[in-house]
Formats: structure tokens, C-alpha cells, sequence
């Protein structure tokens, strides 16, 4: 897949696109929507075909997140404040290739995360550990238009959105249950298949189905009787209803 070109920008807007490499989609990590939306918004502003600059920090103004986003401007503000406040202590697991297996990773996704109270902007440094699954992406990696995740609002259909988005061209994703789990990061929440598909899975693929380009739908894969994963079809919207 070829990266649009596009340079550098100064402010965000709904015709970017978020690149990431296959490994960062898919790793185990859980972000509030605002934090997720605060990453596609600062990872939007990255170049992905060149390296992060020395510093590595970009400025996301609260009124091109409330647009960017279609939430109200004066809310945005404490959106932003929230969400960066909490970011800037997340973490991210990473399973990586070592000389002897498997390597679990465990980094923080930023360095730095100022909020800018007279500005209303906040300025984010991306760790060195999650630059590289950012810029300079040749192969295996995802684009994702941020116009598109602009218009769910749901951490979890977003979630889900991008990691069917890996697919887009095989045209469907299967995932073990304890897979899927862990990729979301759930810990002990809804820890029966039916709470799951209830709470997480139907309301994320409806949302996205409705709101995107992408047509989604699923298929439970069981052992006898018993649930062990779950195979996902990817299918496309002509006229998805995008954020105005």
C-alpha cells in the first residue's frame, strides 16, 4: 500500500489519514475515547514516511479536536485536559521477535503531555519505543482516515475499527476469544461470551457499520458448543455518514 503524500501541517483536519504499523494496532492497550482520540489527532500530524523530528512533539489545538471530532468546542477544552492528563501515564504491550522467541514489551506511549491553559492546546511527544510504529512505515502498516475515526464514538469501536482495518483487503479477521481480550486490553470485565458480544461486540460493529465506510458483521467460531473466537467480515458502505 502506497502513503498518500502530504506534508507536514500545522493544524489538524478531517482529510488526514493515521498511519501505523500492523504491530502497534494490534498490541494490547486500552485508551478512554478522548485518549484514543488525542492519539489519532497527534499521530495525524507525524509525516509517516519520514522520522519524527529531534524533539518529536506536535500541537493539537482544542478547536480542530472539536471539529476534527463533532463535539462542541467548549467541551473539547476539558476533553483535551482530561485525556491528556491520563495519556501521558498510559502504556502500551508490545509483542515483539527476540533471538529466542517472543518478547513482551511493555513502554509508555508519550514522554511528554503539556496542556496549554491559555492556548487551549496540548502538546504531545511520542516515546522513542512508539515513534518507529509511526513514521518511516514501508511495509506492514495501516492507514486509517481520520474522518473515519473521527465519527465513532466508542473506545471500543474504534478498537475494532482499526483492527479490522488491517484487514481491509482480505475482507474479514478472526480472532481467538482470549485473543480478542487481550489485544483490548479488558482485564476482568466481561469475562462471559455474551456479556462480551453484548456490551462490546454489537453495539461496536453497529456504530461502525452505520457511521463508516466500512460494512461490518461477524460470526461466532465454536468448539462444539462453546464460543473460542470470533470471525469478523469486512464489507464496504458506499455512502458511509460522516461527520459535517
Amino acid at each position: 500500500m502506497q502513503l498518500e503524500r502530504r506534508t507536514e501541517r500545522s493544524s489538524l483536519s478531517k482529510d488526514m489519514v493515521v498511519a501505523q504499523s500492523n504491530q502497534l494496532v494490534q498490541s494490547s492497550y486500552s485508551l478512554t475515547l478522548n485518549e484514543q482520540r488525542l492519539l489519532y489527532a497527534a499521530a495525524a500530524m507525524h509525516d509517516s514516511r519520514k522520522p519524527i523530528p529531534e524533539k518529536g512533539t506536535v500541537t493539537v489545538t482544542a478547536a480542530d479536536f472539536a471539529d476534527v471530532f463533532g463535539i462542541d468546542r467548549d467541551h473539547a477544552y476539558e476533553a483535551m485536559d482530561d485525556a491528556a492528563r491520563r495519556f501521558y501515564n498510559r502504556s502500551i504491550r508490545i509483542i515483539g521477535k527476540g533471538p529466542k522467541g517472543s518478547i513482551e514489551r511493555n513502554v509508555r506511549w508519550v514522554w511528554m503531555c503539556e496542556y496549554r491553559n491559555n492556548e487551549g492546546a496540548v502538546l504531545i511527544g511520542f516515546s522513542p519505543a512508539i515513534a518507529p510504529h509511526l513514521t518511516l512505515l514501508r511495509e506492514q502498516f495501516t492507514i486509517l482516515k481520520l474522518e473515519q475515526v473521527g465519527a465513532l464514538s466508542s473506545q471500543y469501536a474504534m478498537r475494532i475499527f482499526a483492527l479490522c482495518g488491517q484487514y481491509r483487503s482480505i475482507k474479514e479477521r478472526s480472532f481467538m476469544v482470549e485473543e480478542f481480550r487481550s489485544m483490548l486490553d479488558l482485564g476482568d470485565k466481561y469475562e462471559s461470551v455474551n456479556e462480551l458480544r453484548r456490551r462490546i461486540i454489537d453495539p461496536s460493529v453497529e456504530e461502525i457499520s452505520s457511521e463508516t465506510d466500512m460494512a461490518l458483521s461477524y460470526e461466532p467460531k465454536r468448539k462444539g458448543r462453546k464460543i473460542i473466537g470470533f470471525r469478523f467480515i469486512i464489507g464496504f458502505n458506499e455512502q458511509p455518514r460522516l461527520l459535517l
